[in-house]
């Protein structure tokens, strides 16, 4: 298959393109030393705290300050990229699995093909449609996060996933739920009505899948189920417009 390659996304934005450097950037509220790992870039200190080094200039630059605001991180983030990094994080690429350049793999995903989205393309938004256990899709996610930290400026990759916890497989919508909990399909729930389990769900499967290295979630669909036809009707949660707008801010706040 051929259009593994890369689609252009414009839920992938990078916000303000301006320096942070020469600002009074105030810092965000310091709970303490976050626990920080790192594969291959190296950590360093300063003011008796721990830093990752991520452009591993020795210097413990704005973007790598955990204790400042996500937009003054994000500002002389950008302010340090080229026009192809910008670019390559304006996409959403596919990652590809062993024996399916799509992604629809029971095996792992294929290194040496996917390594050069990130070294060459610079793309740092990835969806995952491997079909392994949490433990097997933790290594795997782990693997390409060690890619992205040889990168110029280290920038983490973001992994999504189509839905993973219910029972049915759609190519294209939905992924094969191996080791993930087992819910009601989208329909399902929207036909329970019932906002406490709809936040019960999102907060499982937002633990699920930080826990297995998957941070976005391109679910559920806050579409209206009023074509029949349309393939995708069991992504929402039907047709009523109130019943649709309960159980997706429900599935927001049990998320975050």
């Amino acid at each position: 298959m051929k259009y593994r390659r890369l689609i252009a996304t414009s839920a992938i934005a990078i916000m303000g393109w301006s320096s942070a450097h020469g600002q009074n950037v105030k810092p965000a509220q310091i709970v303490g030393q976050p626990r920080l790992e790192s594969r291959l870039v190296p950590l360093i200190d300063g003011e008796g705290l721990r830093f990752r080094d991520l452009n591993r200039d020795g210097q413990l630059n704005p973007f790598e300050d955990w204790r400042l605001t996500p937009d003054a991180r994000a500002k002389d983030l950008a302010a340090r990229m080229t026009l192809p990094e910008k670019a390559g994080t304006m996409m959403h690429g596919s990652i590809p699995g062993i024996g399916n350049d799509v992604g629809f793999s029971n095996e792992g995903y294929d290194i040496p093909l996917f390594q050069p989205d990130i070294s060459d393309r610079h793309v740092t938004s990835f969806i995952t449609r491997l079909a392994v256990g949490p433990r097997r899709m933790a290594e795997e996610n782990n693997k390409i996060q060690e890619i992205a930290e040889r990168s110029r400026l280290g920038i983490p990759l973001t992994i999504s996933t189509d839905p993973r916890h219910h029972f049915q497989f759609i190519l294209g919508a939905s992924n094969m739920a191996t080791g993930y909990s087992q819910w009601p399909e989208t329909l399902g729930f929207g036909a329970l009505r019932d906002v406490r389990l709809m936040k019960r769900f999102a907060d499982v499967a937002r633990a699920e899948y930080r826990a297995t290295g998957i941070h976005q979630a391109l679910s559920p669909q806050a579409d209206l189920f009023t074509e029949p036809r349309w393939a995708r009707g069991t992504g929402t949660f039907g047709s009523n417009p109130i019943v649709v707008r309960d159980l997706v801010q429900a599935y927001v706040e049990g998320f975050q």
